[in-house]
Parts: C-alpha cells; structure tokens; sequence
C-alpha cells in the first residue's frame, strides 16, 4: 500500500511539472518523462499477497490492502486515455482479473477454520472493505476486458454475478452501497461485454429488474411491527437509511414512468411497501425524537438534509401515482386486474380492522375450487395480505393512509370506466360494472383455467375478477371513509377522499340493475348509506374550520349532483332533504348587473379571517350555485321528472334571476382563467384563442387570482359548462316574468349577451377536439378533468334554449350554420356510421358501414346525441325559412336511411333519425318548401311507411305525421293524391293508403282503388294479407262521416268480400294464428256496423228502409251461420270459440236497439231455426249470459257408510 502511494503522489508531482513545462524546449521535456519509477516492479512484490495458492499466509487485511494498492498502481501507472494495451499491460489486466475471482472464491466464500487460521474476528471486520475493494476493482477492470473477450467471453457475466451476490449480502454497509452502484452505473455503458441469454442458464432480460429487490428493502420500514412478519423472505438492502429510502423511492418512480414492467410479485408489494412507509413517515412527522435517530449509512450531512418527513410523504405519495399509471397503461385484460387488486387493497386499508374479520380471513396456500366464489375470495385474500404490510405497523392506519388509499381507489375505479370507453362498451354491459355479465366472464375463465391444468396460486396469475362482484366491501368503505372521524374529531381530507370515492362509485354503478330485482338499481340496498354520507358532507357547513370544510362541502355537491343525475333519489321528500342546504339564499346571492362594481361585494365573498379561508371562500357559493344549476338542467330536460322535481322548482321559483346572474359569472370567470392561461374551454393547449384575449388576474368573483387556491380554480373551471347552460335559463324565465321591472330585464339581457360568446366558443371548441380524439389531459394541473362530452353537451343546452325563446342575443345565422354543421360532421354522421369525409357513393350501400368513429363518440354519448337532436329541431322551428344548413342536416341522415347504409337496430340512430324527421316537419310547412323538396319527401315517407317490419315504431308515426304535411302543401294536388292511393293500394302500402283516403273525402281514393283492394280480400288463404287490407279498410271507414260516399264505395266494391270474410273467419276451426284471424274477424264486424250506420243515415225513405232491411237479412243469416258454429258463453259449446258468438250476438242487439223496425222486419225473412237462434242470442246478450238453470242430481248412497 505503500508503494502504491509513493505512486499516486508521484503521478501527482508529474501531473504538476507538465503543467510547468510549457515554456520549455522539447528536449527538456523528454527529461522529465524519462524519470519513472519501476512500476512492475511494484506490482511483482505484491503478486505474492494476491495468490490464494495453497494455504492463505497472509492476514486477512494484508490481502485487501494488497488488492487495493495493486488497483492504485495500475490506474496510475499511466493516463488511461492514452494508455495502450501492450502485452505486458494485457498480462497485467488478466492476472487482475483472475485474483479477484480467486480472492471472492478462496478468500472470503471459503468456509474453513483450518484456512481463516484464527482470524475469524479479523475477517469478520474487514469483510466489508475487503468486498468493496473487490467492487472497485472490477469497475476499473470493465473498461479493458473488450481485450479479453476473445479468450474469456463470460468474464464480465461472472463479474455482474459476484457483484449481486456482494450487494445482497453487504449492501447494507454506504462503502459497498457506493462502489456497487459504481459498478452497476459502468456495467450499463457496457451492456455489449454481456453474453446473449442462451449462453446463461438464468439471466434477466432487464439490468433495471436486478436492482428491485434491493431498492424493496431500501423502503422497507425500520421500525418495529405491531403484528409478526407475514413469512416472506426480506431482500437485502440499505436499511435505515433516509437517503437511500427516498433515492429508492425516486428510482421506482422513475422506473414506473420509463414503463418498466415489474413482476407480478413486485406489483403487489411495492405499492403496499410505499404505503406502509408513508404510514411510518406519517408517524416520524408527528414524533419528536424522531430527529435524534439517524443511520450511519450515508454522512451526515446528507442524512440530515433527507430527514424531511412531509417531502418523504410527498414523494412517496407521487411515486404511487406513477406506479398506479403504470398499471392502468397495460394491457386491458392485465389492466384491470391489476387495477381491481389496488381498488380491494385499499378498501382493506379503509376499513382497517375489519379488513380482516372472519368473512375475509386469509388462508395461505389456500387454493379454492374455480368457481365464482373461489376466485372473488381469491382477490380479496390477496389484496388483505398486500394490506397486512401496512396494518402491521399501524392498525387501523393512519388517516393520511387511507386518503392516498380514496384517492387510488377512486383512479382505479376511474381507469376501469376508461377501458369501457376504449373497448366502446357501455359500462351496464361491461363485466367490470354488471354483475350478471360479471358472473358469466368468470365462469368462463374458470372454465378455461380447468381445461388448461393450470396452478391459479397467484391472484395475478388466476381466473380474473371483477369489481362488480366485490360491491358489498366497496361502498362500504366508500361510505364509511366519507363519515370518518378519530376521538369525535372530523377528518374532513379523508371524509373529502373518501366521498369522491363514493361518488366514482354511483357515477358508474347506479345505472346497473339490480338482479334480483327488476326495475331497481343495484345501488338502492345501499340508499340509506349514501344518503347519510353526501347529507353529512352538506352539513359541514354549520360546523365549519375553514378550508377542509369548504372542499369536503364542494365534494357533496358533485355527489349529490350525480345522485340526482343518475335517478338514485326517487323520493321527493329525500330529495327536499338532500338539496335544501345547497339552495343559496338571497342574502347568499344577490341580484347584480353586469356593469356593476365587483367591489360592492355582491359577487365577491366577505374576507374571513384566516388566509386559508379566504382563498377557499367562494368554494361554498359555487357549490351551491352549480349544483342548483345542474339539477335544474336535469328539470328542464325531463331527466327528473315529478314529483322529485318538485322541491327544485319549490326552491329556486323565486331565485331565478339571482341564480341565472350568479351561473353567469361563475361560467364567465371559468372562461377568464381557462383563455387567460391559453387553453381551450376544454382545458387543453391552444394559443389560439377563440375569444377576444382578457385580463384573468382579476374576475368578477375574484379580486386577485392570487387569493383563490387550486381547488377553487378547478371548481369554478369545472362548474363553468353546467352554469352557462343553466343561466340561460334562468334569465329567460326572470325576463318572463310578468313582474320583472325593465331595469331586472335590461340586466338580464346583459348577462345573456355576455354568455353566448362564450357558450358558442365552448361548443365549437369541444365538438373540435372531439373530432380529433385526442383526450389529453391538460397542462394545467386545475383545469384537468374536464369531459369534452359535458361541455359540448351544455353548450348545445344552451343555444337550444336561446334560439327557443327568439331573444335578440341569438347567434347569427353563419354562427349557428357553423355549429350545426360540426354536429352533423361530428355527431350525426359517424353515429349513424358514416363517413363524413367519404363521398356520397362510398356511403351508398353500406360501404362505410364499419366506419371507425373519428369523433370518440362512445357508449356513453346518449346525452350528448339528443342535445344534438334537440339543436337541430330547435334551429328549423325557429328559423323563418328553409336554411341551407338545416336541411343539410336534415335529409343527409334521412337519405343514408333510404339508400339502406345505416342499422336501424341502434337507439342513437333511431333517435337522430326522429330528429331529422321532426326538422323536415317543421321546415315543409314553411311557405318558403318548394315543390322538390316535398316530393323528395314524400318518395321517402313512402318507402318507410312500406316497410312497417323493417322501421322501428318511432319512425313509423313520424312518417305518418309528415305524410299528411306533405299531402297538405299545395304542390300536391287531387289527382296527384288519387294516382297515389291506388299506387299505394297496388303495393298495399296500407298505411299511407289509409291517410290518402282520408284526405279525399269525396271518396275517389277508394274509387280508384276498389280492384286492388277486392284482389287483396278475396285472398282468403293468405291470412296476413287479407287482414292488413281489411284494418285499412276499417280505418278509413271509421275515419269518416256518417253520410259519406267513402263508405258507399268501400260497401259496392268490396262488401260482399267482406262479408264472405266474415263468415269464412267465423266458421273457421282453431288453428294457429288465431291472434290474426280474431283482428281479421273483429275489423269485419267493425266494417258492417259502420256499414249499417251510414245505411240508417242515408234517409228514412221506403226505397232506402227496403235496401236496409235486405242488407239486414243477408247479415243476419251470416251471423246466425257463426253463432251456431261457436255457440255463446254458458251455453252448450259448439266447435268454435263462443267469444266470436258473443260478438255477432252484440251486433245483432246493436242493430235491434239502433232500428228496431227493421230489425222486426228483416226476422221475417229468416228461417224459422234462423230466427230461433238469433233471438236466443239476443235475449242472452241482453240478459249477461246468466248460467242456465240445470236440474238437481240425485245424491247416491254410500253402503259403505253403514255400519252394523
């Protein structure tokens, strides 16, 4: 060691003298370099202390001092950027690499008393410098073994697997710490030195894994558990050290954002390590000795600095976020398992103890059968024994456990509704969220896991459950964390975490049915829970200590706003309980203009007096002013109906221009701090503005953007799409008000001219970025969240019910037009599944069927869609003529529907056609529709009203409804109407036969259509034809008057078939399709009686009371012919039905009541057995069909009864 010193300063003075020399001659400067020292000389005399060679000689420390100064004499020897590797420098390298292997096997593996010589005590002190020597020299070896590779191809693998095995047995001690990340860090700038994985029996494929074990140890808590040790095996590591526990933390964050995948073990127990630790942390904070212990791993100064418990926790805390990133970015099958085990990991930590009761008790090694029941006890065991690592330093944990525990749980929860959305599943249809759908997906898996023989021992590795099937645990947890409280003390960041927890939960649960219980969510077991839950979180206010309060009272509005939006509340009495303390009173929100000061204090809170308070005091007022906006949003469009609106209404009747100018601001202010931060209304970047650029360091509810926190940014930012939308309302409704003052109207108009700027930018801009599908979140961490679906949404909300109203602040049309044709590019079209970027012949046929929905629209757009709706019928309602734009919207849905490339099967394109429907109603019975515009539609409502089988209800009677609009514009004309009946009853479109009919009331439609409707009843084989001819025949009957020549030609073209028909129904033996030859029947009957009214109305001449009394007699030898073939009810039973006697019995009494001297008159023409039971079937009509007497049976005697 001492030559090797000798060394070093002499390298030192020469580094010196060169510097000197400069200025000197070239001679001289051979001078000095030709003055070395005998370098392998050196060396040579410490070749001896390095050999292993036979029985050891030297002490243990001798070895590694020599070890040590044999490095130093080599890395000094020469300057290693110019040092050429001759043959006698190669001879050195490698018998340097061959003493270290020597030395790491025969001098400090070696197990032998005979070889340590008594040196054990010795040896056991000097292990640790004598294996970082052995690190140091095989970091400054790595750079020359490119030389060696050649000859010894695994010498760096051998290295790399002698390194390990230091570091996990002395990697406790800084100085191996050091020189094995020295090495590890020169290793990965040499990654080519390593052989390919099939020279080796056991390697990894990532360097980053090999250090996991060590940095779990690292977080791992030093201090003592209340419970034992689970029976895993501990890695080793740096213990105790606060430098390398937050270095470790850095690390696996790090590791996490990169996308370095862990093992399934890892995965579980790194999340329960970081969580555990930040238990510990928590603990450290609050204990003041705890400043007094320190680790001897690092120096002081670092361990000093790194003492910082609350950075810890916030490191900790971000390191989990990354992992649970991490997670959620897999696979969506392995994604949403692993983010099921982090939802049921923290509902054990959020219940504490009674995470480990009996029904979830952990049996080790436990392997149940694969069953449903087997694989969800299978999950919770596993995600309470990840739980165990923390519950065993503290049980029940810390409160600020279980909030980070909320906070995962609510992402989890968040994710898995994300991977719905990208696999474009509703959630009610999903297996995470439906139960039912759940149980079968389990059941299917547990069958393939049978047929592959596999070993399910992991829960990571097992059949895969679902969060649906662990609903009990999770919203009791949720509720339970929303109410918790420690020594009667509110916990109002857990109570705020844990709320928004229960409200993921009823945002993605609610809408799921109960199974055992039709017609009832599967949430409503759990009611009374989630009542008390969001009910406390409300009243925080009347006990309220400053901000907590404020934000646990905001997290109750959204609860209760999604309460309501998902129909959970359906008691108008827990509704007025629910919403009374978030309805703002007047002295809350005072009515101000628009022009008014900000500093009257009308819009701004009172300054309380803690600066905590004061930058959360507007929390309160907008809570309450956006959850009253919200619910009445779902009034207006009929998503709450009565009697649960009622207390809403009750409350905000006299509020309404208080709200509608407070929603205003709030909506305003939002779009300030959005635009004046250059992001969308959305939240997302854009320097782009789409309004005039404004200051937002001030707002109207804010003095100084300084003075309001994040929370109130995300909450005003948040709130801003729902209170645009509501305050039009609200000010509209206060400017109707037959009791509102100009100077109340002035202002209101004020506040709406103000709003609709922002309103139309809103929905542009969210339309847009819903066509680019590109969800980012946004660079701004209080503007995250947003839902470009909600805004898009609100917005159109709010136009529609301006352009209702007609004011004067409506867009102009260019605007509108604009707007409309982004919702039928964005919405309309790629709903429908059309391209709207295709041509019209592409989208001809269903060639673009399949198309890929560029706008993002998912299973979850039903709202967004009818907003779209009701803009489109709202804009060709108001508008005074037939708009470009509108009709645009209009009929390109409409002739994809005719020309067959849409699927009539889905509700969302069920809808919009209605829609599109209802505009083409409103814009052809403007006088500006021309002639082509009606006869293209009139072609359409034909087809559609052709095909009843093939075109949902809802089309049907909208097509109907626009049939007869068509009809009415004058471009048709008689004769044109007259061609199409008969043109309809040749295709027997009976439905528009019917309307065409009607219409001509001199009855020339039936006229010019008697030979296709004779052709059509006299088909008395084809049961479904001759009664669809027979009901249209009967509706134009009944349509029209008494005396009417409809009528006389129906009875002169068809009435003999008519009657044949009703005799050949009525006689007729059961048979299969007795539903349609019963209507068949009944329409006959119906025909006749309106028949023998027009006859008694016609005149009461004798030429005409003879034509009624013949027409009489045919009818009742036929009646008579099917009553004697049915019979009637209790009477003796015929073949027939006696119901069918029944009816011909009703006609004859109806005919006998209405004409009782024809009725006399046409008996006489009868037969003699006719008349008998046409009067039978009369007098029983009449009398109710009272059961006829039948004579008493003889009783018989019983001998068996007697007895002697």
């Amino acid at each position: 060691l001492t030559l090797a010193c000798i060394q070093r300063t002499y390298k030192n003075i020469k580094r010196k003298q060169e510097e000197k020399s400069h200025g000197l001659s070239f001679d001289s400067q051979e001078e000095l370099l030709d003055d070395t020292l005998p370098t392998m000389q050196m060396m040579t005399r410490l070749l001896p202390s390095l050999v292993c060679n036979g029985r050891v000689k030297d002490a243990f420390l001798v070895k590694t001092n020599a070890l040590h100064a044999f490095g130093l004499l080599i890395s000094y020897s020469a300057n290693r950027s110019k040092f050429t590797m001759s043959d006698e420098n190669q001879h050195l390298v490698r018998k340097l690499a061959e003493a270290v292997e020597d030395n790491f096997l025969s001098s400090w593996t070696a197990a032998s008393t005979e070889f340590d010589g008594c040196q054990e005590t010795e040896k056991l002190g000097g292990e640790p410098a004598f294996v970082a020597v052995l690190l140091r020299l095989m970091t400054f070896l790595l750079p020359s073994l490119p030389l060696l590779r050649e000859s010894d191809p695994s010498l760096v693998f051998r290295f790399s697997g002698m390194a390990q095995i230091i570091m996990e047995l002395y990697g406790f001690h800084p100085s191996v710490l050091m020189e094995g990340l020295a090495f590890f860090e020169s290793l990965s700038n040499h990654k080519s030195l390593l052989p390919d994985a099939s020279h080796s029996v056991i390697r990894s494929e990532n360097l980053l894994t090999c250090c996991v074990p060590f940095l779990q140890n690292s977080i791992s808590p030093n201090r003592p558990a209340l419970l034992p040790e689970v029976g895993w095996k501990r890695s080793s590591g740096c213990l105790s050290s606060g430098v390398a526990r937050r270095a470790a933390i850095l690390c696996i964050q790090s590791m996490s954002q990169a996308g370095t995948l862990f093992s399934n073990g890892q995965e579980t127990e790194i999340p329960s390590m970081l969580l555990a630790l930040l238990e510990v942390a928590c603990g450290s904070r609050l204990y003041g000795g705890a400043e007094l212990y320190r680790s001897v791993a690092a120096p002081p100064g670092a361990e000093n600095v790194s003492s910082d418990q609350l950075l810890v926790e916030t490191e900790i805390v971000a390191c989990l976020e990354s992992m649970l990133l991490l997670e959620s970015s897999a696979p969506a099958n392995d994604a949403a398992k692993k983010l099921l085990h982090w939802i049921l990991l923290s509902r054990s930590l959020l219940a504490g103890n009674a995470g480990k009761s009996s029904s979830d008790s952990i049996h080790f090694g436990d392997n149940r059968p694969l069953t449903v029941e087997g694989v969800v006890h299978t999950a919770a065991s596993s995600a309470a024994r990840s739980a165990l690592l923390v519950l065993q330093h503290a049980s029940p944990s810390r409160w600020q456990v279980k909030c980070q525990a909320a906070k995962s749980a609510t992402f989890a929860l968040e994710e898995l509704a994300a991977i719905c959305q990208i696999e474009n599943v509703a959630t009610k249809d999903s297996p995470y969220f439906n139960p039912i759908v759940a149980k079968k997906a389990c059941q299917k898996n547990c069958a393939e896991k049978r047929g592959a023989d596999l070993d399910v021992a992991s829960f990571l590795d097992g059949p895969s459950s679902y969060a649906i099937l662990h609903l009990r645990e999770i919203a009791t947890s949720a509720c339970g964390s929303a109410v918790a409280t420690l020594d009667h003390a509110e916990l109002r960041l857990l109570q705020e975490g844990g709320l928004r927890f229960l409200n993921t939960v009823i945002k993605y649960i609610c809408c799921i049915p109960d199974p055992e219980e039709k017609g009832v969510s599967i949430l409503e077991q759990y009611s009374s829970q989630i009542y008390s839950s969001i009910k406390h979180a409300l009243g925080s206010l009347d006990e309220s200590d400053g901000g907590p309060s404020y934000r646990l009272f905001m997290a109750g509005c959204e609860a209760l706003q999604v309460l309501a939006k998902e129909g959970l509340i359906t008691d108008p009495m827990v509704m007025k309980r629910m919403v009374r303390p978030a309805i703002p009173s007047s002295e809350e929100i005072p009515f101000c203009s628009f022009k008014s000061k900000p500093a009257d204090g009308k819009l701004r809170p009172e300054k309380p007096d803690s600066l905590d308070n004061h930058r959360s005091a507007l929390l309160p007022r907008i809570g309450k002013v956006w959850t009253v906006s919200k619910l009445q949003t779902l009034v207006d469009k009929s998503t709450l109906a009565e009697p649960v609106s009622g207390p809403i209404n009750a409350f905000t009747k006299d509020l309404k221009k208080e709200i509608g100018a407070h929603s205003a601001a709030i909506a305003l202010d939002g779009a300030r701090l959005l635009k004046g931060n250059k992001l969308t209304l959305c939240g997302s970047s854009n320097t782009q503005s789409g309004l005039t650029d404004v200051p937002f360091e001030a707002g109207l509810m804010y003095s100084n953007i300084q003075n309001i926190d994040d929370v109130t940014k995300a909450s005003i930012v948040q709130a801003w799409p729902s209170c645009a939308s509501s305050a039009v309302s609200f000010l509209l409704n206060a400017m109707n008000n037959k009791e509102a003052d100009k100077d109340v109207i002035s202002d209101c108009q004020l506040w709406l001219e103000q709003l609709v700027p922002v309103i139309f930018t809103g929905l542009i801009e969210s339309l847009e970025e819903i066509e680019a599908g590109d969800f980012r979140d946004s660079p701004v961490t209080w503007a995250r969240g947003l839902s470009r679906e909600d805004i898009a949404e609100s917005c159109l909300h709010g136009i529609s019910t301006l352009v209702k109203s007609g004011n004067k602040a409506i867009p102009g049309e260019e605007q509108l037009g604009l707007a409309l044709d982004l919702v039928l590019n964005i919405i309309f079209l790629p709903t429908i599944g059309l391209d709207p970027f295709a041509s019209d012949e592409d989208n001809v046929g269903g060639k673009t069927s399949s198309y890929s929905r560029r706008s993002g629209l998912n299973a979850e757009s039903k709202d967004l869609v009818n907003e779209a709706c009701s803009f489109l019928t709202s804009l060709s309602f108001a508008s005074k003529e037939s708009s470009t734009h509108v009709l645009n919207a209009a009929l390109k849905p409409l002739d994809a529907m005719q020309n067959q490339s849409v699927k009539l099967d889905d509700l969302y394109t069920t809808t919009i056609l209605q829609s599109c429907l209802k505009s083409m109603h409103h814009l052809i019975t403007k006088p500006s529709a021309g002639k082509s515009l009606v006869q293209a539609m009139l072609q359409l409502i034909l087809e559609v009203l052709s095909s009843l089988s093939k075109y949902p209800q809802g089309l049907h009677d909208l097509s109907t409804a626009l049939l007869r609009d068509c009809l009415s514009h004058e471009s048709i004309s008689t004769a044109e109407q007259r061609s199409l009946a008969q043109k309809m009853a040749q295709e027997e479109n009976w439905d528009a036969w019917i309307i065409l009919c009607t219409r001509l009331e001199d009855g020339s439609g039936v006229r010019h259509s008697l030979d296709y409707l004779r052709g059509s009843l006299e088909d008395v084989n084809n049961l479904k034809r001759n009664a669809a001819a027979l009901g249209a025949v009967r509706a134009v009957a009944q349509t029209a008057a008494a005396v009417s020549p409809i009528v006389g030609n129906i009875l002169h073209g068809g009435g003999a078939q008519i009657l044949l028909l009703l005799k050949t129904h009525g006689t007729c033996p059961p048979s299969p399709g007795k539903e349609d030859r019963m209507a068949a029947f009944a329409d006959c009957m119906k025909i006749i009686m309106v028949a023998f009214q027009h006859l008694t109305s016609v005149g009461q001449g004798e030429q005409e009371q003879q034509q009624l009394t013949a027409f009489l007699v045919l009818l009742f030898e036929v009646l008579i012919d099917i009553i004697m073939f049915n019979g009637l009810p209790n009477y003796p039973p015929r073949e027939g039905d006696p119901a069918w006697g029944r009816m011909c019995a009703a006609g004859a009494v109806h005919v006998a009541r209405t004409s009782p001297a024809c009725f006399k008159t046409s008996m006489t023409g009868l037969s003699d057995q006719g008349r008998a039971v046409l009067e039978m079937a009369v007098r029983a009509e009449m009398t109710g069909y009272a059961a006829q007497p039948q004579a008493p049976t003889k009783k018989k005697l019983s001998l068996k009864g007697f007895k002697k």
